[in-house]
């Protein structure tokens, strides 16, 4: 397996990080094991991770064989801490590693730290890597926060770790960083390790979560550029009678089987207009989302493969 010595300057550090992740990555085995009645593939345990990453720091020029098993765990739960890794059930964020049996994966996106690149000494305006880096929007929301705790136990942060390169938002990141929001919070609410196990991220249309969160009238809906697109206002007074049922308007009739007759109404609209009222996209969407929330242990396939109008 290929590595490189880190000679001694700017970033460091961070270039040792992602050596290290980057040979851990590649060559740790995987297989598949067995726990609490289910199988998990392309895995491994926390103490075969201790085992092989042990061996790798010992033989790396960069550390040397004076590194411990100890260290070692210390570098995992890192690791664990900052998605280089994170458990069979997709939870990362803690420290909460032992060498133990434990088993744990690699998840799909990259772990590594972007290295900055300084700014030319004739500009005074610093730019930051780009938005698009999901891991790095995360760490700059955390920056100021852990920079506080800092300075309350005393520490000082290296040089290259207080840096910060600032640029103009273009309107590409804005959506990036609106898409990579909503998916990082459906797939913790779904606790699935992987979208694809029921929508293709890349179907995501950020523009539509930005008309969703932005255009909203004092009554919390929703409000579409072309007015042409809006339901009738009939049918809007239906649904919303239906809503409120079985408080009223006086002025509306209150006859037994009203509410039926109302519901029937608003039905033969939908069923009349040329194309369903939920798309073939979401439809799929949806049950995939039900089959996940009523048995989460079972593994459906993805029905999506084919291509399909973003959602």
């Amino acid at each position: 397996m290929s590595s490189h010595v880190i000679t001694p300057g700017p970033y460091r550090a961070t270039k040792l990080w992602n050596e290290v992740t980057r040979l851990f990555r590649a060559g740790m085995p995987l297989r598949k094991h067995r726990q609490n009645f289910r199988h998990y593939s392309s895995c491994f345990t926390a103490s075969a991770a201790v085992d092989w990453l042990h061996q790798l720091l010992c033989s790396n020029s960069n550390f040397g064989p004076d590194v411990t098993r100890q260290q070692t765990v210390q570098l995992l739960k890192k690791f664990l801490k900052n998605h280089v890794i994170e458990d069979v059930k997709g939870r990362w964020g803690t420290e909460d590693l032992e060498d133990s049996n434990t088993l744990y994966r690699f998840p799909s996106t990259s772990p590594l730290k972007p290295i900055p690149c300084p700014a030319p000494a004739s500009s005074s305006i610093k730019k930051r890597s780009s938005f698009r880096d999901k891991e790095g929007f995360f760490k700059f929301r955390s920056f100021k926060k852990h920079e506080k705790e800092s300075l309350v136990n005393g520490e000082k942060q290296p040089l290259e770790e207080q840096e910060t390169q600032r640029r103009e938002l273009t309107v590409d990141d804005e959506q990036d960083i609106w898409r990579d929001i909503t998916l990082t919070h459906l797939q913790r609410i779904l606790g699935v390790a992987s979208f694809y196990e029921v929508l293709d991220p890349r179907c995501v249309n950020p523009q539509n979560i930005i008309h969703n969160m932005t255009k909203v009238n004092k009554h919390g809906v929703v409000t579409l550029d072309d007015k042409n697109n809006d339901l009738p206002h009939w049918v809007l007074s239906a649904m919303k009678s239906l809503a409120n049922w079985p408080k009223y308007d006086s002025a509306q009739p209150s006859y037994p089987g009203f509410e039926r007759d109302v519901f029937k109404t608003v039905s033969d609209y939908f069923y009349s207009l040329p194309q369903p009222l939920l798309t073939y996209e979401l439809y799929e969407l949806f049950i995939n989302v039900l089959d996940q929330s009523f048995c989460p242990s079972c593994t459906y396939p993805h029905h999506g493969k084919h291509t399909k109008k973003s959602v």
